[in-house]
């Protein structure tokens, strides 16, 4: 029989094994499990974050659309009635899912409100966001650019209010402002509902002046912060992640609970089960087939034993009495014995077998180095052939070059030639193109007058026929109604008739034509103060009578845009325009005190510059910008006097 102390040696390996193994898995795999739940924990809980911002923009979105509009912008002046009953109705609201829509003026006074329950369409109360005149200072009131915006959530006693405000601007999103939208849409069970099934997570806002439900938080709450934006708490089925919700102000109000399933850990706890079960039969199995194997390798041994010894050291009849002599060993010292004998029989063969290879090594060594030798003395005679043809093949070489060379050279002279010819070609050219756009701007200024004269004789004319027609048909409108929509008409008509003025104006001004640049300059001045904040000061030296009126025009257009790029993009108080001669160039420059052209500028400013630079260089003329951040910007013109003007119509300056 088999001894008991290997097969306990044998069943105390198989124990640790699995012992082992259950403590891997404890200590590396579920440590990494539950990292992985967290990181999915802290997914699914921006998920929530997500979709309420989403909830936010979608709102900023129309409170944009309704600021950014000319009908809500005259509004906010003049208070009509017309957009009260066409745009600001229950239906308005409930097709946008809007709960809380207010209209204040530029200085805080309501123009017009309006608050509803959706599902009831019944008219609601926030104490916390009155009905009632804001002061100018007012949080949702304080804008301070024309691209403001304010969003954020607002604690009130029907709930969470989702909040966006927009202050109210023209269709073009000019200033200045003259009002504010407030849109305010509540986080209502329906609202939640639809949430959840966006993100498919199930989540719950806490209100952390709530006590009582925040005593029932498994967490400090007070540890959340910039730091650590997430608190996770871990149960046997789930994990509870917890992050903090900020108002609009800013201040953290509200904690958000997410809830997430913890289904790897549970996974993985069938998995473990799964193994320490496969673990202990694969031992017994395993044990099994080791004692089996055992056994059967005990008795080959011991019978090789008994039929080698009596053959080598004794005669056939002492063979019985022999027998009886080796019934005293145990079966594992015939095992032991078998053993020996065979490592003698192994170490003969082995040391037999090296001789053999030694002889043999040697006599390989002695062919391989006698190849080797013979190899060597081919591979120099080869070496020494190749080195002879390269050398015939370097001196070919050197040869073929230095002729090539020589063809290089007369064919660079040539080539020079030819560039000399084609620079002055160049020069020819550049000449025909500056005189072709002095001709275009001649024909530009022609068709513009005409244009202005067209507008101002025909369409403005029969555009005031269309309005006093439209006068005198309102005293027979049968209804009011009737006469509301025909003076909405004449207001329409009345805009178009000025927008033509304004267009003619535009086109060809006269006044640049009658009285010359100083005096446009000095009009341009004028309009500009008095349609924007800012001031302008003009100082032109250009004397009118020996300037074209398109090199006039050109001149006029292009300080014109200039001073338009300052007004919306430079944010400046004050700008300047000088115009002045120095020898045979005309020098303009437009300088402001604004903030300066910045990388996040460029692209709406970009197109501007960039037509600026294509006409005052077309024309032999040259740009330089000189920009500082929050000192300001200058603009240098340079343009050539008779390179663009016949001889007998050259710009004269007075003295600068």
């Amino acid at each position: 029989m088999i001894r008991k102390n290997e097969f306990l040696y044998l069943l105390f390996l198989v124990s640790i094994y699995s012992v082992v193994h259950c403590y891997l898995i404890k200590w590396i795999i579920t440590p990494e499990q539950q990292h992985l739940e967290s990181q999915l924990a802290r997914k699914e809980s921006e998920r929530v974050t997500a979709a309420l911002q989403r909830e936010l923009k979608v709102l900023d979105t129309m409170a944009h659309d309704w600021g950014v509009w000319n009908d809500t912008y005259t509004f906010a002046q003049n208070a009509n009635e017309a957009y009260i009953t066409s745009n600001l109705n229950d239906y308005t609201l409930i097709g946008c899912e809007i709960n809380l829509l207010y209209i204040y003026d530029q200085k805080g006074s309501l123009l017009w409100s309006r608050l509803i329950n959706l599902d009831t369409q019944e008219v609601l109360t926030l104490n916390e966001l009155p009905a009632s005149d804001f002061p100018p200072d007012h949080p949702l009131l304080h804008h301070s650019s024309l691209s403001s915006s304010i969003t954020g959530l607002k604690k009130t006693d029907s709930g969470l209010l989702l909040l966006a405000s927009h202050p109210i601007l023209t269709n073009s999103h000019n200033g200045p402002i003259r009002g504010t939208m407030v849109f305010g849409r509540l986080l209502t069970e329906n609202v939640k509902n639809r949430l959840r099934e966006q993100t498919k997570v199930s989540s719950h806002i806490i209100d952390r002046d709530d006590t009582e439900a925040i005593a029932d938080i498994p967490i400090d709450f007070k540890s959340i912060g910039a730091d650590r934006p997430y608190v996770l708490n871990y149960t046997d089925d789930e994990i509870l992640i917890y992050s903090q919700l900020i108002d609009y102000h800013g201040n953290p109000q509200w904690l958000l609970e997410v809830k997430v399933d913890r289904s790897i850990t549970l996974q993985s706890r069938h998995i473990l089960r799964y193994v320490l079960i496969s673990n202990g039969l694969l031992g017994l199995f395993t044990l099994s087939f080791m004692l089996i194997f055992y056994r059967k390798r005990l008795h080959a041994e011991t019978s090789a034993f008994r039929n080698l010894i009596p053959r080598t050291r004794f005669s056939d009849t002492q063979i019985p009495h022999v027998d009886k002599e080796w019934k005293i060993f145990t079966k594992n010292e015939f095992s032991q014995l078998s053993q020996d004998l065979r490592l003698m029989i192994d170490r003969y063969e082995k040391a037999r077998h090296r001789d053999e290879n030694v002889i043999t090594q040697q006599a390989l060594s002695l062919f391989e180095l006698n190849e080797l030798l013979v190899n060597e003395v081919k591979k120099r005679l080869m070496i020494e052939e190749n080195l002879n043809k390269n050398q015939m093949d370097l001196e070919r070489q050197v040869s073929i070059r230095t002729g090539e060379l020589n063809a290089m050279n007369i064919a660079l002279h040539e080539e020079i030639d030819e560039r000399k010819i084609d620079q002055e070609e160049l020069r020819a050219q550049r000449k025909r193109l500056q005189n072709l756009s002095s001709e275009l701007m001649e024909m530009e200024d022609n068709e513009r007058h005409q244009l202005a004269v067209i507008l101002h004789d025909k369409i403005g004319q029969s555009l005031s026929v269309v309005k006093m027609y439209l006068d005198a048909m309102i005293d027979y409108m049968p209804d009011t109604a009737s006469r509301i929509n025909m003076q909405q008409v004449v207001s329409i008509v009345d805009q178009t008739i000025d927008d033509t003025r304004s267009l003619t104006f535009d086109l060809s001004p006269p006044i640049l034509y009658e009285l010359g640049l100083e005096a446009a300059l000095e009009w341009l001045a004028e309009e500009l103060q008095e349609s924007y904040p800012i001031e302008i000061r003009t100082q032109c030296a250009v004397k009118r009578k020996h300037a074209s009126s398109a090199f006039l025009a050109l001149l006029f257009r292009t300080i014109r845009e200039l001073l338009m790029n300052v007004i919306q993009h430079a944010s400046a108080e004050s700008a300047e325009v000088q115009v002045r001669c120095k020898g045979k160039m005309l020098h303009i420059i437009v300088s402001d005190n604004g903030c300066g052209i910045t990388r996040d500028k460029e692209n709406t400013t970009g197109f501007g510059l960039f037509s600026i630079r294509e006409r005052i260089t077309n024309i032999g003329g040259t740009v330089i910008i000189d920009s500082k951040l929050d000192v300001g910007t200058k603009v240098y013109l340079t343009i050539p006097i008779e390179q663009n003007m016949p001889e007998t119509q050259q710009v004269l300056c007075h003295d600068s």
